[in-house]
């Protein structure tokens, strides 16, 4: 684990610098993060950018700021509420990254305040297998489920997206310990939670449906004593922040 590029003291750090040059999405990253420079001193700014460009969903109509943690219900929520149900249109770093920059760029503290801010998260054991089965099915990994918790550190390296998929869920709701966001739904009770939100943002519930899901057994089945460890120790703020439990 010595190699590992996210520690509980540090959290996911700058994967960028660590990934495929070829990759288009971190080549626009490069861009972003230059630009962006000057702006790091707003703390709002920081919890955008740091340890790396998270996934906001922005929405300018309704003023929300989506934190869309990968493998919590996300493109339930995006897609199948947020853009089919709603029509609604939005920012984020897979469809207009630059156009999401430009609105970071002209981020004040009244603007930022202005915008209600939520995210879901989800057990980490759980979320942990809900990444390896969503990328076998993706083709990207092919390998033992113990082999991929072992050697994350290469598959994050190594695997588009993968970096982004595997960040601790506390690095897009918290900066330095505080909450950044208004609203933490769980997973494992998202349509109450989800509801939670459309009652904040006067939009009408919807059941969500079941998409992009990954098809395993209670994530329990999956681990032993080796990699159970390994993932409490890299996810031991989710652990410590959200209450999760290995059971």
């Amino acid at each position: 684990m010595d190699d590992l590029i996210f520690t509980p003291s540090s959290g996911l750090r700058y994967l960028s610098n660590r990934m495929t040059p070829d990759h288009l999405f971190m080549r626009s990253l490069y861009t972003l993060k230059e630009r962006l420079g000057a702006y790091r001193e707003k703390e709002f700014v920081r919890f955008l950018m740091e340890p790396m460009l998270k996934a906001p969903v922005v929405c300018e109509e309704k003023k929300f700021v989506y934190m869309k943690i990968a493998r919590t219900g996300g493109t339930s929520i995006y897609r199948d509420y947020f853009q089919e149900r709603l029509g609604l249109q939005t920012l984020n770093n897979r469809d207009d990254l630059f156009r999401l920059m430009l609105w970071i760029e002209g981020l004040t503290r009244k603007k930022w305040d202005g915008y209600f801010k939520f995210a879901f998260v989800r057990n980490p054991w759980d979320r942990m297998v809900s990444l390896y089965f969503y990328f076998t099915k993706l083709g990207r990994i092919s390998c033992p489920f113990r082999d991929f918790v072992i050697n994350l550190s290469h598959y994050v390296r190594t695997v588009p997206e993968c970096a982004l998929h595997a960040m601790p869920s506390s690095c897009q709701t918290h900066l330095d310990g505080k909450p950044c966001v208004d609203l933490i739904g769980r997973y494992e009770n998202l349509q109450d939670d989800f509801n939670a939100v459309c009652g904040r943002l006067g939009t009408p519930e919807m059941e969500l449906p079941v998409s992009a899901a990954t098809d395993h057994d209670n994530y329990t089945a999956y681990f032993d004593d080796e990699t159970r460890g390994i993932v409490a120790e890299l996810y031991s703020e989710d652990i410590r922040l959200f209450g999760y439990e290995f059971k």
